[in-house]
């Protein structure tokens, strides 16, 4: 569920969610993102070098 930037923060605390929980929230989704780039980059490489030892053949 998404939470907006004026609404209570889903952690309890009463302030504005844009006053407690948004940013870490947000560096919790930028890491999240990276490694999902991370996890893509590696299955390509390794697609490639599949590829590649059944062009061998």
């Amino acid at each position: 569920m998404h939470t907006g930037r004026n609404e209570p923060c889903h952690c309890g605390s009463g302030k504005k969610f844009k006053h407690c929980c948004l940013q870490k929230d947000s560096s919790l989704s930028m890491k999240a993102r990276l490694m999902t780039g991370i996890v893509v980059t590696i299955m390509l490489i390794s697609l490639v070098m599949v590829v590649n030892s059944i062009r061998s053949f």
